[in-house]
């Protein structure tokens, strides 16, 4: 074969006179269909003139940056599909990953919503081991701001064993045009003694009669009465007119049975008055009815004591015959200091003593402002104590004394 006179740079001349061929099929099936004919020829006898070979040539250089370019786009093009599905898949994971996170944030938060607000339905019905809410830290006794614009009425009713005598309040409206007897014999009907777990009492089986004037009693019983009847009722029958008629300050009562002076005892004889007894010097315990009360009734002793100290110490110990509970604990131990006023009773805690924040310290401490007023002090205030606050009693601060204790509600 003739060696070529062609130069390299004729034939790059030559080339670039040539027309500009434009093929849209794939690269692809022109790579295939060169291939194929380029093997075909190379299987016959090579007899094409030296200027076919140059076109061969020319067209094989022509095609084979194409062709090189499209391998080349084709690999970037795998790759890039490749990365591309690859980035495609990590973005996937990356966006299931960031809402599953999301959703467990999102539960988490609910979660810890879920369990803030168990957490305040438990602390809100808790029994009383830690800070008490306002609406748990019930005071048993009337104070001075339940009273104001109101009557304060307190009636003795008897337990259901008649072995006490509970004095139990009632906050009441006062009415224009009405004495105040007359709204106290009023309420008395209304009374809800059975509820509160003490004995249905009242109204008394007699009719009543006040002179505001003398501040003396008429009661007037029917013939078949039961007061006189029984030791027990006799002595129930007398003890709670005295307690309930002193703190309504009358301080007389004259008996009759049907309009005839007198009214018969068993174990007195015939009776036709009674001069009221001032109810002082008297220690308070806690008293429940039944063992499901959290809360108890404040309930004076029937014993007398010589000074505050020796009574509040005497709140240490159970009374158990009669179903009193000890109102102070039998560890806490305290010394009454001497004050300035003779209205204010101090009470210091032994540095070894400690009170618990719970129910049982608020009602204590009622037990003692009660006790206080029963000795004719009008403030207590409590040193030393290891608790800051317990209700709205402010320790190292001054306690006005109840009006009445064991506050009940009574509707019409």
């Amino acid at each position: 074969m003739k060696k070529s006179e062609w130069s390299d740079k004729q034939l790059e001349e030559l080339l670039r006179e040539m027309p500009k061929i434009e093929d849209h099929r794939d690269p692809r099936d022109i790579y295939q269909n060169v291939a194929s004919k380029l093997k075909k020829r190379q299987q016959r006898t090579w007899v094409v003139p030296s200027i076919a070979t140059v076109a061969a040539a020319a067209l094989f250089l022509i095609l084979s940056p194409n062709l090189m370019n499209w391998e080349q786009s084709t690999d970037r093009s795998v790759e890039s599909l490749d990365q591309s599905n690859s980035a495609v898949e990590m973005k996937m994971v990356q966006n299931n990953e960031a809402k599953d996170s999301n959703i467990e944030s999102i539960e988490e938060e609910e979660l810890k919503d879920d369990a803030q607000g168990v957490s305040i339905q438990k602390d809100d019905t808790e029994s009383n081991k830690r800070v008490l809410t306002v609406e748990e830290m019930r005071k048993t006794a009337v104070y001075e701001q339940d009273a104001e614009g109101n009557e304060v009425f307190t009636y003795a009713i008897p337990d259901q064993n008649a072995q006490l005598v509970v004095p139990v309040s009632v906050v009441v409206p006062k009415v224009e045009g009405k004495t105040k007897f007359t709204t106290f014999e009023e309420w008395m009907a209304k009374l809800s003694e059975q509820e509160w777990g003490l004995t249905d009492y009242y109204p008394l089986n007699a009719s009543l009669q006040y002179d505001d004037e003398s501040k003396v009693l008429n009661i007037d019983v029917p013939k078949d009465h039961q007061y006189g009847i029984g030791s027990a009722e006799q002595t129930s029958f007398l003890k709670i007119l005295n307690d309930t008629l002193y703190m309504m300050n009358i301080e007389k009562v004259s008996l009759t049975t049907e309009g005839s002076p007198g009214i018969m005892f068993d174990n007195y004889g015939m009776k036709e008055e009674i001069t009221v007894q001032p109810t002082s010097n008297h220690a308070y315990y806690f008293f429940y009815p039944n063992t499901e009360e959290e809360k108890p009734y404040l309930v004076p002793t029937n014993e007398t004591f010589n000074s505050v100290e020796e009574a509040l110490q005497k709140m240490k110990e159970p009374m158990e015959e009669l179903g009193l509970t000890p109102s102070i604990p039998s560890d806490i131990n305290f010394e009454v200091i001497p004050s300035k006023s003779k209205d204010l009773l101090v009470i210091q805690l032994d540095s070894n003593s400690k009170l618990t924040d719970d129910s049982s310290t608020l009602y204590m401490i009622e037990a003692i402002l009660l006790t206080a007023k029963d000795f004719n002090y009008q403030k207590v205030k409590i040193e030393n104590s290891n608790l800051a606050q317990i209700g709205d009693f402010i320790f190292n601060e001054e306690w006005k004394v109840p009006v009445a204790p064991n506050k009940q509600t009574v509707t019409e």
